[in-house]
């Protein structure tokens, strides 16, 4: 039993280090790396850099050209209409297009997607707003729906279930065909939106279901789209083209619903993995611009589609030598110190899961510190001890490296193996 205590708080003081120690370490380390955003100059043909360090912007294009500020404005019209627009230096036309700053905005949509927002805490509480809801706009409802044996739909003050409306929704989901229990449910609870675009059910059977609350009344959809299992999310969108109701995540790849018939159409990345990749996307008149990156790597992917989704151009950019280098000392040094860390994520408020990473460094550097600890741990027993340490305590600092040399030596060994020890196995 003693045992058995000693380890469990030899595993949270592990656990411990591993969450602090490396942030304090890492601090030793530049991290002015250089970021870069990509975006396509149709007008021009070309692709343009807006590279950032240190604080700073600048800009060039895929020919090495530098660029003021305010020539990349000029070659990125859509996405800076504002600014070229109170400055007066709107385009007549981009690439033929004759430029309509209205369809412009119209066809403007822009998607962010993270790893940390497919792990933000699930309550099973989601919001359905009046998507008709007169001359006051759009308002947050007063009450939250969950999905059980059936949709149950609560009023937030008295946190009572409100009956009428839940018989009411449920009935008109039974009769679409909807089979409970929902595999996942997308919403969006912003106000801060032209319009609404309901909820996105996912039944028992994996079918997409759309609901809407029309006028206080239920409005279901049911589509054709049957997802497969591997499916991690499904979200809500409110392109002011309305041309997608929603996207769907899945471990390595990304699904538009189209706004006709909700059928997928699959985004045309390249090894994106949505669970440890960013994710970005912006539309325009002409064609939709898909940019993904992992952190920590130094590189970017970048596509070019067109409107229908089909790659026009691909393009991956890779940090200088200057910077690939620092990650690399910086990997090496991390991986000979420490074999893992633990993350949290709670700096989002995404606390699901505890993650174990490592630092990217080789193996050899990772076993040579492993090797490092055990050595120092023995010294430690020796000259501390007067003996070598128990094998179970080798064991435990051969798993966990100097996160566990540093723990025996402050709480002392897991097993007696010096007679003049005043601990007991």
């Amino acid at each position: 039993m003693m045992l058995l205590s000693r380890l469990a708080l030899a595993l949270l003081s592990v656990l411990a280090l591993a969450k602090i120690l490396p942030g304090y370490v890492e601090q030793v380390f530049p991290r002015d790396y250089e970021t870069v955003l990509i975006a396509y100059s149709a007008d021009q043909e070309r692709l343009i850099f807006k590279h950032y360090r240190g604080g700073n912007w600048s800009y060039s294009d895929d020919r090495g050209n530098r660029l003021t500020e305010d020539e990349m404005r000029a070659a990125l019209p859509f996405a800076h209409i504002r600014e070229l627009e109170r400055l007066g230096r709107l385009p007549d036309e981009v690439a033929g297009w004759p430029f309509d700053p209205e369809a412009a905005a119209r066809h403007g949509t822009r998607m962010r997607l993270t790893p940390r927002q497919l792990d933000k805490p699930d309550f099973s509480l989601y919001t359905l707003m009046e998507s008709v809801p007169g001359v006051k706009g759009l308002e947050t409802p007063p009450d939250l729906f969950r999905m059980t044996d059936r949709i149950e739909f609560i009023d937030a003050a008295s946190n009572r279930i409100d009956e009428d409306k839940s018989r009411r929704f449920s009935r008109a989901l039974a009769a679409a065909g909807f089979t409970h229990p929902a595999r996942l449910v997308g919403d969006n609870a912003s106000t801060l939106k032209s319009y609404d675009n309901g909820a996105l059910l996912v039944d028992a059977q994996w079918r997409v279901f759309h609901l809407w609350q029309v006028n206080g009344e239920p409005r279901v959809t049911r589509t054709d789209t049957i997802l497969p299992p591997s499916v991690l999310a499904i979200r809500v969108l409110q392109p002011p083209s309305r041309e997608y109701h929603g996207i769907v995540i899945f471990p390595d790849q990304l699904l538009l619903l189209d706004w006709e018939n909700h059928i997928p159409h699959r985004l045309p990345l390249d090894g994106h993995r949505p669970a440890a990749e960013s994710f970005s996307a912006e539309e325009t008149p002409l064609h939709w611009e898909f940019s993904h990156a992992r952190n920590e790597t130094g590189v970017r992917k970048f596509v070019l589609a067109d409107r229908q989704l089909n790659p026009l151009l691909r393009h991956t950019w890779h940090e200088g030598d200057a910077d690939a280098g620092k990650r690399a000392i910086r990997a090496n040094s991390m991986g000979l110190l420490f074999p893992f860390r633990l993350e949290f994520h709670i700096d989002e408020n995404t606390q699901r899961s505890l993650y174990f990473s490592t630092f990217g460094a080789p193996w050899p550097a990772t076993l040579a510190g492993i090797a490092a600890a055990l050595c120092a741990y023995i010294l430690w027993c020796r000259r501390r001890h007067g003996c070598l340490p128990h094998g179970l305590d080798l064991l435990f600092v051969l798993l966990t490296g100097w996160f566990g040399a540093i723990t025996l030596a402050v709480l002392g060994p897991l097993m007696r193996r010096c007679p003049d020890l005043p601990i007991s196995g």
